[in-house]
């Protein structure tokens, strides 16, 4: 509890009741003061101003000043020493209260041992000299006290008021801080068995409770009562306790019972404050250190559940993923940075099967010494490539001995490398047969115009490059159309058929034959010359002129062949083609199997000739 007044009334009202309460403290202190009026061996007031100012604020001294004055106006004195008594006590709580926020915690000093003491050394020995100070000065100054007296007037004072701040100011402090008793029944009868045995001792050694003992040293059996607060209790409790054994211990003390019992009331409350002190600081810090590692016992466990929370929770997190990835269709191997193997799921199962193997004790085992025939594998390049530049992969890589296609993507993380894999042969060869098609005419299988577009382009670049010549020959099949007529279209789909096959076979590896649509074919002679290309399309017209069956009757069928050189007739695709085009059709035209393009050579819209008079040169079969 911290007061925090909203405005300069509410701060006037708080310090008008405070300064009446101690008033009436200061006033029950002074009752006990038997070596001066106004000098007692027995100050609560200190605690309770230190508390205030520690809760409430510096602005609460003019409550402390004006009870002050008035305690010591109407007890003994005049206005001057009651003034000097007045500013020493005010002093004294500020300079306490300062002195603890800087150095011990605030109103949290008793959070730990090393706190209270300091509180006890800063704000009981230290601050409370400036009251004892100014207010014996003020006495003898005024001509209330001997300046002979003043040593021992300043020792009741001082240690009146160093008792008061560790009695009363603890007190006060840790109950402002939570008023509420959270006790279980069992705590509940164990804090009234706590009470009856503090009453119970507290009547017996201060009591008189047993007058054959009376007055013997039995202040030890208040020992074991501090302790059980101290170590069963919290410190709220214990500073309740040191607080009851003080009233009980002073009550007792005045009227003569107990061990503390002196030749002079005085002497006797100063031997019991001095006993006081040292077991109030023996029983808070014990109480500090016991709360102390009540704390750090509940936040060990804490800490430990927290861990356990999260133990299950990772291993929960943990097997999901197992269950996800043992679910997946895809192949996952996980590899530490060393390359060994620490999961792979069960879809790779089916994979290690074809292999002979199971994923039975491959855990742990080097990824490169099970399979040494990844070494010179894509795979193998683009995992360390993964591993070196903590980037993720993604490729498409063919295993070969198991004639498979697999999309590999590797995703590289701290404990090393994830690795899915997908079986693609299946979409491997659909693309494979969507392409095929899309470049392969349907009917003969053999390249259509697109590809052979494609193909022509890089034999001219690569006859470019070599300074080698390439030859194009235009086949075209002679007397389709009539045979197509008599045979119907099935039958003209055999021939078709059985002519790219003649043509396939007569062909190198490194040649191309084409269909260009109907009937007619296109061949691509890579380094060839005029003479290499009479000699292929002389295979060619043989291998045509076999006789086909069709429909039980033998069909014999003849082609007619142009041929364009590149570079001599031309350097483009289209210039070609139309040169070895025309070179075709005269050859159709002059029935002579093939003709080499030369100059001049041209083809009417009637598909008639005309040859100029610029010289030629003209090959022909079997001339």
């Amino acid at each position: 509890m911290t007061l925090h007044p909203p405005s300069r009334l509410a701060r006037i009202g708080w310090i008008g009741l405070f300064t009446g309460i101690y008033f009436i403290i200061g006033k029950f202190g002074l009752m006990l003061a038997y070596a001066h009026p106004s000098a007692s061996a027995v100050w609560p007031g200190t605690g309770l101003s230190l508390a205030a100012l520690l809760l409430a604020g510096y602005w609460l001294w003019p409550g402390i000043f004006v009870g002050a004055f008035f305690v010591n106006l109407t007890t003994a004195g005049n206005l001057a020493t009651s003034l000097g008594i007045a500013t020493g006590n005010t002093l004294e709580g500020l300079v306490g209260a300062w002195l603890v926020n800087e150095f011990a915690n605030g109103r949290n000093a008793f959070d730990s041992p090393r706190h209270i003491v300091k509180f006890l050394v800063l704000a009981g020995l230290v601050g409370t000299m400036v009251s004892a100070t100014v207010g014996v000065t003020s006495l003898t100054l005024g001509g209330f006290a001997r300046w002979s007296d003043a040593p021992s007037l300043w020792l009741t004072w001082w240690w009146g008021d160093a008792v008061g701040a560790l009695v009363m100011g603890p007190l006060l402090l840790l109950w402002s801080q939570d008023l509420r008793v959270r006790w279980s029944r069992r705590q509940l009868l164990e804090a009234v068995l706590l009470l009856a045995a503090l009453f119970l001792v507290g009547q017996v050694v201060f009591g008189g409770l047993a007058p054959g003992i009376n007055n013997q040293p039995l202040e030890f059996l208040a020992i074991p009562i501090l302790v059980w607060a101290g170590f069963r209790f919290g410190l709220r409790e214990t500073a309740t306790v040191i607080f009851l054994l003080s009233c009980m211990a002073v009550w007792g003390t005045v009227h003569g019972f107990g061990p503390f019992v002196r030749e002079s009331p005085d002497a006797s409350l100063l031997v019991l404050q001095a006993f006081m002190g040292v077991m109030g600081l023996m029983a808070l810090t014990l109480a500090a250190v016991v709360a102390q590692q009540k704390r750090s016992e509940e936040a060990r466990l804490q800490l430990l559940t927290r861990e356990r929370q999260a133990r299950a929770e990772a291993e929960a997190k943990q097997q999901r993923i197992v269950t996800l990835l043992e679910s997946m269709t895809e192949m996952f191997v996980a590899l530490d940075h060393e390359w060994r193997i620490s999961y792979l799921n069960r879809s790779v199962e089916g994979l290690l099967k074809k292999m002979g193997r199971t994923r039975d004790g491959l855990v742990g085992k080097n990824l490169w010494e099970l399979f040494p025939g990844l070494l010179d594998s894509t795979f193998y390049q683009e995992c360390h490539r993964a591993m070196a530049e903590r980037m993720a992969v993604k490729f498409e890589q063919c295993w070969p001995p198991m004639d498979a296609w697999f999309e590999v993507r590797i995703y590289p993380s701290e404990k090393g490398l994830s690795i899915y894999a997908q079986d693609i042969t299946e979409q491997k060869a659909q693309t494979t047969q969507l392409e095929y098609r899309a470049m392969h005419d349907p009917l003969t299988r053999l390249p259509n115009r697109r590809l052979f577009y494609d193909r022509f382009q890089q034999a001219l670049l690569a006859g470019e490059r070599e300074a080698k010549p390439v030859s194009l020959l235009m086949v075209d099949l002679n007397h389709f159309k009539e045979i197509n007529d008599t045979f119907g279209h099935q039958g003209g789909d055999l021939l078709l058929r059985e002519a790219g096959l003649r043509l396939q076979s007569t062909l190198r590896d490194s040649d191309t034959a084409a269909r260009l649509g109907g009937d007619e074919f296109a061949i691509v002679l890579s380094n060839t010359d005029a003479e290499g290309a009479g000699t292929a399309a002389r295979k060619v017209l043989g291998a045509l002129e076999t006789p086909i069956q069709l429909e039980k009757q033998s069909v014999t069928i003849g082609a007619s062949i142009g041929i364009a050189l590149y570079p001599d007739h031309g350097n483009e695709i289209s210039t070609l083609l139309r040169r070895a085009d025309h070179a075709m059709y005269a050859a159709k035209r002059e029935r002579c199997g093939y003709l080499v393009y030369f100059p001049g050579l041209t083809r009417l819209p009637s598909g008639q000739l005309t040859v100029d008079d610029t010289p030629r040169t003209e090959k022909k079969p079997d001339q």
